[in-house]
């Protein structure tokens, strides 16, 4: 797994990624009160579970806007070229 914090002037802003198996990922993070931000999961195969995270697939980048929250998104970057 991967895990940063920082204190922001707006609050706490954390991340924190885990590597389940089959290729798929956890990601958990905090928006601070009174922000938003863009998530991008870049070379990703399929978003399993959005945390009610609307995002527009391009190729294979998925990309959401978010307000101030907590989150989880699970997804798969497993490609077939990764199982041979």
């Amino acid at each position: 797994y991967a895990e940063a914090k920082i204190n922001s002037n707006y609050g706490l802003i954390s991340s924190r990624w885990e590597k389940k198996k089959d290729g798929v990922v956890s990601l958990k993070f905090i928006i601070p009160v009174n922000t938003s931000a863009t998530v991008q999961l870049s070379d990703c195969k399929e978003v399993l579970d959005t945390s009610g995270i609307e995002f527009l697939r391009t190729d294979n980048t998925f990309k959401g806007n978010v307000k101030s929250g907590t989150y989880e998104v699970i997804f798969n970057n497993q490609t077939e070229s990764d199982n041979k």
